[in-house]
């Protein structure tokens, strides 16, 4: 019940607002009237008050005053001005006093209810949004670790980009990092999955690992979650000293070493200092931990030390990884451009030519066997004897020699997948193809067609203007156009009749696209057939 308090120093005023008002059908409860501002103002210490209805010109504390003291013990009061004084002062002050209604003596019963009911109503939705809010912010505090894991997670992987709502995101979130500056290490676990133990094993091995990370560095760093065997540390700088560092994230290496019997692989970023460098960060990591491959296991190998093969900016790292993925689907049409563009932009130092073409050959040879692997392939199915991939590399000296061998081995395995694809396109295109052709005459939906091949709509759309060359509705347009002809040429069926058979709800319609498409209406069309069947016949 909403509690209702009246200031009025007129009796007669006060007592009939009280009898008239049906108080408990609008689910209200009358406190107490006072005759005074003082008085009301005693009643609304006392009592929760959630409504004041209070004249103005009263003795003692008058209603605005009254207003203004009650509204600073509780800023959530509602209040109402009865006035007998139609001045434009008095107005305004109840519109600083955010008054929910003012209203002129002598006071319409019916009016004031009304007023009533409606401020009521605002009441419990205004608490049902507060306490919903409340409930939000509750939910949103004890969320607050994933929420935090996520922000960063998105940062990491290159999922926010505007500075500005990293910002405020983090603002929200409270998160800092420390003055001094971070460096990321990609931690993995070298051995990880070992042949004699379970996948149990493996996952609890995992949880532990993970679990010490958190704990062991909460107060230096931030844990997350990576790929399988694989973790990211965001270790703030406490040293200020480049070699400290590093000596630091030896200690980590061989920690975990001792800890957990397995070898470990620690891949260092630059420092940073920004959050939104948390994807560049990542990506010189990931760089870096490629150098596994020709470093061995059980070491840290920190970005910036490397030759200038992989110290290029993660820009062209990011040309070199969207080629591979283009590859991986098939599209073959702009790999030499695209192998010319990296290929300038690569730096080729002077005294190291060959080591580095070699080495960066090497490097886009492990993403071929890593999209074979994915694809469940085999490197002889694609390229004959597997020799026959990587042996090149060891006998060419030259830029062109690499290039020529990048170009065919990429677009050797691009052309693969594509023909892949499209044989499965194919066979997609004509159960479509079959499926017009069939049902032409009913109420076809691109949804139904998706349903039929287990695909999504716009895929099948996708697929089928590239393998047909126009779209799905424009095919079954032509198909019903090419039997309405038939109809019309070899039956005696009426033009609404041959538009129903051929799938037109509307005749008009029907009509029209036919017209479109031949340059006559179906009648002319039927009349100038039967003409010439009879011009023929004589």
């Amino acid at each position: 019940m909403l509690k209702v308090v009246i200031a009025d120093d007129e009796r007669i005023q006060r007592e009939g607002i009280s009898r008239h008002i049906p108080w408990n059908e609008l689910q209200m409860e009358l406190v107490g009237s006072a005759e005074d501002g003082d008085e009301a103002l005693s009643l609304i210490e006392t009592y929760q008050v959630d409504i004041l209805i209070t004249d103005i010109m009263m003795s003692g504390l008058n209603g605005l005053e009254l207003s203004k003291q009650a509204q600073e013990l509780n800023p959530q009061l509602k209040i109402m001005i009865i006035t007998g004084y139609d001045e434009f002062e008095f107005a305004r002050s109840a519109i600083e006093l955010k008054a929910y209604s003012f209203m002129l003596k002598p006071i319409n019963i019916r009016q004031l209810k009304d007023k009533l009911e409606k401020l009521g109503a605002q009441i419990v939705s205004e608490r049902k949004s507060e306490s919903e809010s409340l409930l939000m912010r509750k939910q949103l505090e004890e969320s607050k670790p994933l929420l935090v894991e996520k922000f960063i997670k998105d940062l990491v992987y290159g999922y926010l980009e505007n500075e500005d709502t990293v910002s405020k995101r983090a603002e929200a979130l409270s998160v800092t990092f420390p003055e001094n500056g971070y460096n990321l290490l990609l931690i993995q676990i070298d051995n990880g999955q070992e042949q004699h133990h379970s996948e149990v094993d493996h996952q609890l091995l995992f949880l532990r690992f993970y679990h010490y990370l958190l704990e062991a560095y909460s107060d230096t760093g931030m844990t997350l979650m990576s790929k399988e065997n694989e973790f990211i540390l965001i270790l703030y700088d406490t040293c200020q000293d480049e070699n400290q560092t590093l000596q630091q994230i030896d200690r980590i290496r061989e920690s975990l070493h001792d800890l957990f019997n397995k070898t470990i692989t620690i891949s260092v970023s630059r420092k940073k200092n920004m959050f939104f460098e948390l994807h560049e960060a990542y990506r010189e990591a990931e760089i870096a931990s490629r150098q596994k491959f020709y470093l061995g296991k059980g070491n840290t190998i920190c970005f910036q030390d490397f030759y200038p093969l992989i110290n290029h900016p993660v820009s062209l790292e990011d040309k070199i990884e969207r080629l591979i993925a283009d590859v991986g689907i098939g599209k073959y049409e702009q790999i030499d451009k695209d192998i010319d563009k990296i290929l300038k932009l690569l730096p080729i130092p002077s005294d190291a030519r060959e080591h580095t073409l070699k080495a960066f050959c090497f490097r886009i040879l492990s993403d071929i066997y890593k999209i074979i692997y994915n694809m469940d392939e085999k490197v002889e199915t694609i390229y004959g004897h597997e020799e026959r991939l990587w042996e090149p590399i060891y006998r060419f000296d030259t830029i062109p020699d690499a290039r020529e061998w990048l170009i065919n081995a990429l677009t050797t395995l691009s052309k693969y997948i594509h023909q892949k694809r499209s044989r499965k396109h194919s066979i997609v295109v004509q159960s479509i193809i079959h499926v017009l052709e069939q049902k032409y005459d009913e109420q076809i939906t691109i949804d139904e067609l998706a349903k039929t091949v287990f695909l999504t709509p716009s895929y099948i759309c996708n697929i089928f203007k590239e393998n047909v060359g126009e779209s799905i509705i424009d095919y079954l347009i032509k198909v019903r156009m090419k039997h309405a002809k038939a109809l019309l040429t070899e039956s005696d069926a009426k033009i609404y009749e041959i538009a129903e058979k051929t799938g037109f709800n509307s005749t008009s319609y029907f009509s029209s696209v036919f017209k479109s498409m031949f340059g006559v209406s179906p009648r002319e069309f039927r009349e100038a057939g039967l003409s010439g069947r009879e011009q023929t016949h004589e």
